[in-house]
């Protein structure tokens, strides 16, 4: 898997605030006038989606197939960067995935541990 460069360099977040930014301002009007610029709209925020889907789905798959593995193994890194519920977090292709582990410190925030022990 390595670094794919293409997907190293897109910042997921700029491009959603983009489309959420067209869609709420004033240059773009959902109207019958404007069926182009709601097409275009809708063709490049879709191709978005698909392509972050895609890139999320891929990059998910080899954490999920790798959680049982050392760190050392492991294609994609884990990274400490703390937070609230705790667990293994990992960055690639500018995603930020997440694996939450149930404890004391936690449990309340996550449910009932019984509930959800046979996901992990």
């Amino acid at each position: 898997i390595g670094s794919n460069q293409n997907t190293n360099k897109i910042n997921w977040t700029d491009r959603f605030t983009k489309h959420r930014n067209m869609l709420y301002s004033d240059r773009l009007r959902f109207s019958v006038e404007s069926s182009t610029n709601y097409f275009n709209f809708y063709k490049e925020f879709s191709s978005d989606v698909d392509d972050f889907l895609r890139t999320a789905s891929i990059y998910a798959k080899v954490i999920i197939s790798e959680k049982f593995l050392a760190d050392g193994q492991k294609t994609i890194k884990p990274i400490a960067i703390g937070g609230i519920i705790g667990g293994t977090k990992f960055i690639h292709a500018n995603i930020l995935f997440k694996f939450p582990t149930v404890n004391e410190t936690n449990a309340d925030l996550l449910g009932n541990s019984s509930e959800i022990d046979h996901l992990y």
